[in-house]
C-alpha cells in the first residue's frame, strides 16, 4: 500500500484528471469554458486555491495551482462532482463523467518544476 499524501499549505501542484473512457464530453464552447472558470474562481476562492495555468481539452484537464491552506482534497472533491453534474445535463450523459481513478496530483518542489509545469499546461 502506498503512503498517504501529505496535503500541508502553500504547496503548489500539477492536477491532471480523465474523462470516462476518453470520450470527447469537455469539447470547448463557450459555455463549457465559462462554466468551468466560474467554478474554478469560486471554488478557489472559498479553498483558498491560487491559479497559475490551466487547460481544458476534450478528454481531460491540466491545473497547476497552489494550496494556500492546505483545502486541496475538499477543492478537487466539490470542483469535480459540480462539473460533472452540469456537464452531465449539458452533453445529455448518464452515468459518471470522470475516470473512477483518482486525479493525478503531483507536488511541485522547484521554481524550476513549477515553471516547466506552466509550459507543459500552456502548450
Amino acid at each position: 500500500m502506498t503512503q498517504p499524501r501529505q496535503i500541508v499549505p502553500n504547496r503548489t501542484y500539477l492536477v491532471t484528471r480523465r474523462v470516462l473512457r476518453r470520450h470527447y464530453l469537455l469539447t470547448p464552447d463557450f459555455f463549457v469554458n465559462n462554466l468551468f472558470i466560474f467554478f474554478l474562481a469560486v471554488l478557489g476562492a472559498k479553498y483558498g486555491i491560487v491559479f497559475h495555468a490551466l487547460c481544458l481539452m476534450s478528454t481531460h484537464e491540466h491545473l497547476v495551482l497552489s494550496d494556500m491552506e492546505g483545502n486541496l482534497p475538499k477543492f478537487l472533491c466539490e470542483y469535480h462532482r459540480l462539473t460533472a453534474l452540469v456537464m452531465k445535463v449539458y452533453r445529455k450523459w448518464e452515468g459518471p463523467l470522470w475516470e473512477p481513478d483518482k486525479p493525478s496530483i503531483v507536488h511541485l518542489q522547484t521554481p524550476e518544476a513549477v515553471a516547466q509545469a506552466i509550459a507543459y499546461v500552456m502548450a
